[in-house]
């Protein structure tokens, strides 16, 4: 390939100017708190040469059959009006939407001609106005610097008087269950935000400090207890009929079983500082709850998925005892080492 092929290959430099979005953006993250917008809009007042300018707050909603479209729907509620006696040209109307680039800036009478402040209105749609990170060109920003305290020392206190107070709605039916659970921070949502992966993590870890009850109960669902004295359901990969059937025997056992949304066990896996204390469904586990209370309760088809299930870990040696030997004949028999006890297993290669 010639030189001269190879450059016209080559893409083209230049700067390009950033989306509309992002650097409206930037200047809400810039902005100050306070009566800011009031101040930029009887700026653009004074640069109109207005004589009267007038702010209504409206806490009034209106109709919405006769609006030109039907997506003004949403605008006809409380609002605030701001209006100043000055017209509206039409390089007003140009220079509204021309972020960052004034119309004014040829004009040293106006203040308004850096371009800036009408952009201040979006101040009333961002949401998130007040909750915003110290950047390192606001070390000395009051309000960036106050708003990061609240997420870091106040936010984590106040998220869990939120899910103590749902679980006592929870408990007088007046909250659904899995709506307390959604309550709770869901870790793998905010892994690649780092400031708001670091805040829910201090809200779990305040939350399983306490120790207080949080998990519902799967015999009674509005019953709550502590991580210490629950029952965590088996990981891996299990059967819906066999955990159906763990489940029902550990109820009916008195085994204080909790069943919770993947995102909660996540989190309590991943950051509970005593996890590993815990007690959980192995097969080890639902071994030594039936060697406790026997099997003479469970139905068959349960007593085959539990088999199925302590078989698992490949532990045959501690059967013994446990009366989950399927029979011919539809019974079951113990376990043991004893001869005179030898049963007969057919297969493909040993068949009857």
């Amino acid at each position: 390939m010639s030189l001269k092929t190879k450059k016209k290959t080559r893409t083209s430099f230049g700067a390009t100017a950033p989306p509309f979005i992002d650097y409206l953006k930037d200047i809400l993250r810039r902005y100050p708190d306070g009566g800011q917008i009031l101040k930029e809009l009887i700026q653009n007042a004074d640069d109109a040469q207005a004589t009267e300018v007038v702010f209504i707050h409206d806490e009034r909603s209106y109709g919405t059959k006769n609006l030109w479209t039907d997506e003004l729907g949403k605008y006809q509620g409380p609002a605030l009006y701001a209006y100043n006696n000055a017209a509206f040209t039409d390089d007003d109307w140009e220079g509204i939407q021309m972020a960052g680039r004034s119309v004014k800036r040829n004009d040293p009478n106006k203040v308004g001609r850096f371009g800036i402040g009408f952009n201040s209105v979006y101040h009333t749609t961002d949401n998130r106005r007040h909750i915003k990170w110290q950047e390192e060109d606001q070390k000395h920003d009051e309000h960036a610097v106050w708003n990061e305290l609240l997420m870091k020392e106040v936010l984590p206190q106040a998220y869990l008087l939120i899910i103590q107070d749902a679980i006592k709605l929870a408990q007088q039916s007046i909250l659904p269950i899995p709506s307390m659970y959604d309550l709770w921070p869901d870790i793998s949502q905010v892994q690649h935000k780092d400031k708001w992966h670091v805040v829910a993590l201090d809200v779990l870890r305040l939350l399983f400090r306490q120790n207080v009850a949080i998990l519902s109960l799967a015999k009674d669902e509005r019953k709550f207890i502590t991580l210490s004295e629950a029952v965590f359901p088996c990981n891996g990969q299990t059967s819906p009929d066999t955990l159906a059937a763990i489940k029902r025997t550990l109820v009916s056992c008195g085994e204080n079983l909790v069943t919770l949304p993947s995102s909660v066990a996540r989190a309590i896996e991943e950051v509970c500082p005593y996890f590993n204390t815990l007690k959980h469904v192995t097969p080890t586990f639902v071994r030594d709850i039936l060697r406790r209370t026997g099997v003479h309760n469970i139905s068959k088809e349960d007593r085959l998925c539990l088999l199925e299930y302590i078989l698992s870990d490949g532990k045959y040696s501690e059967l013994g005892g446990l009366q989950l030997l399927p029979l011919n004949d539809g019974s079951f028999r113990a376990f043991t080492n004893r001869e005179e006890d030898t049963a007969l297993i057919d297969s493909s290669d040993f068949p009857r």
